[in-house]
Formats: structure tokens, sequence, C-alpha cells
């Protein structure tokens, strides 16, 4: 009987390219975190973009949706690092903290972004000879179904599953790469319903 044994790498030689990037990438995640979560964040949100609108949707690319989305994840990605590291200050269970994540601190946040998107991409807020235009009509009803809370109800369906699993499950240093697959899919999820409407 003939038995073989796997040649030990000797210490001299490098690792294989996957695992030195892998290595390399926790790394960075561990040591700068900001600059990671707002690059990834832009390169999924024109991913997403791509994807919904050209693939899934049919529709032509628009660069003003990518530019929308890109400030959007700019704002998102350094609020969302200081948001889990607060959250897990608190040392909730991980139950409450799941409940507290969707429904406090997104609910903030999407009131924010909605208004943010009218006063910068809609026209709500604009300069007319050195005094401030502010055009009310613009800026999304909090008390209305639509935009903000037709929007925070049906992410709840995939965010709040994604978010207990996040707090349960998920290491500490990737939770922040977790939370933008789980918007890139639902983007997507998004793209899938408007294409089959």
């Amino acid at each position: 009987m003939v038995t073989t044994r796997s040649r030990a790498r000797p210490a001299d030689e490098a690792p294989p390219l996957r695992k030195q990037l892998s290595t390399r990438y926790v790394t960075l995640l561990v040591e700068r975190p900001y600059f990671m979560q707002i690059a990834q964040s832009i390169a999924l949100s024109i991913v997403a973009n791509v994807c919904s609108n050209q693939l899934i949707a049919g529709r032509p690319f628009a660069i003003m949706r990518v530019v929308e989305q890109v400030f959007i994840s700019v704002c998102l990605a350094p609020a969302t690092i200081l948001w889990l590291r607060v959250l897990r200050g608190y040392k909730l269970h991980w139950v409450k903290a799941s409940l507290a994540d969707q429904l406090g601190y997104n609910v903030f946040m999407n009131i924010l972004i909605f208004n943010l998107l009218a006063a910068i991409f809609r026209g709500g807020v604009r300069f007319d000879g050195g005094s401030v235009v502010v055009k009310r009509e613009v800026f999304p009803d909090l008390f209305a179904w639509n935009p903000i809370w037709s929007t925070r109800i049906k992410g709840l369906s995939i965010k709040l599953p994604a978010t207990l699993l996040r707090e349960k499950v998920i290491p500490e240093r990737f939770k922040g790469a977790w939370e933008l697959l789980v918007t890139f899919v639902w983007t997507m999820i998004v793209a899938a319903i408007l294409a089959r409407a």
C-alpha cells in the first residue's frame, strides 16, 4: 500500500494570491474601516444600479441615479459604522439590538436620506442672490405613506431577518460588509419587482 503525503510549503514560499488578498482585505477592514466601507458602498451602488436598471428592469443607464446612490452610500457608510459601535457598546441582547437597529436607526436614516435627496437633487434648497430658497413641496411628507414609510415597511421583509442574522452570527469585522451585501440584494429585488410590474 502506497501512501502519499501532501508536500509542505517551504517557509519562504509565499501563500497563494487568494489568501494574500483575503488577508489584506480583512486587515484593511480593521485598520481603515471608514475608507473600506465608503469604497465598498460606492462600488456596490454602481454595480447594483447597472444591474437593476439595465439587466433586470431594462431601463437606460442614468448617471444621475448613480450619483444619487453614491451620495447615499457615502452618507450611510460612516454613519452605519458609528451606529454599530454605539449599538455594541450598549451590550443589548441580539434581538433587542436588531429591533433598535431596524425600528430606530433605520427609520431615522430613511427620513434623513429622503430629505437630503430632496434638498440636493430635487431642487428643494437653492441659493438665489445671497438668500436661501426652500421649496417645501419637494420634500416628502413625514406623515404620508409614500415614499418614506412604504420603503421602510417593504425593506423590513428582508432587512429585519438580515439584521437578526447579523447580530447573532456575523463576526464584528464583517458586519459593515454584510450590511452592504444586504443593501445590494434588496436593490436587486426591488428592481425585479419593478420589471414585472
